[in-house]
């Protein structure tokens, strides 16, 4: 074997172990940012709740508007999901609704608050004698889903750093 053959062995060599520390170091990377994004949400806690206060309100004072963005219509389908999938109105109860200005001078509620209603086509509805108002609060049933899964979500995210760390 001669000098030129062992140079492109070597070359080989190296550019094959430079992947596997190229390949390593993408996983040490995205490992990192995962334990980081954990335990920045934990330490931060406090003011994520607090955003997600003033989101909420934000988005039933809102609700409806004829001035609605895109963005705006896809937080009310995202706040209707929840509130029907929950069987629950409003994030402390159906009382939120009267900061809607729509709601307050008719008052109607979104469908989505309704026991029984199914209509995707608009987004409020009178409330009947046959119907009536989910008295449940939403922020609260969000907030006892988080603290009983808070476990279950830091299992997964142990699980998929484990993974990482052993391929």
């Amino acid at each position: 074997m001669n000098v030129q053959d062992r140079i492109y062995i070597l070359r080989y060599f190296f550019l094959f172990f430079n992947g596997i520390f190229l390949y390593m170091g993408c996983l040490f990377i995205i490992l990192a940012a995962q334990v980081f994004v954990t335990f920045t949400l934990l330490a931060n806690n406090g003011k994520i709740k607090t955003f997600m206060d003033k989101k909420v309100t934000d988005m039933i004072k809102e609700y409806g508007s004829p001035f609605g963005t895109d963005d705006d219509k896809k937080d009310w389908k995202l706040l209707d999901v929840v509130q029907k999938s929950l069987k629950c109105c409003g994030k402390v109860n159906s009382t939120d609704w009267l900061s809607n200005d729509y709601t307050n001078s008719s008052g109607v509620y979104p469908c989505s608050c309704f026991n029984g209603t199914s209509s995707d086509d608009k987004l409020f509805c009178s409330l009947s004698q046959d119907e009536s108002v989910y008295g449940t609060a939403c922020g609260a049933l969000i907030e006892e889903w988080l603290s009983s899964n808070i476990l279950s979500i830091l299992g997964i995210d142990f699980g998929l750093a484990v993974v990482q760390v052993k391929s």
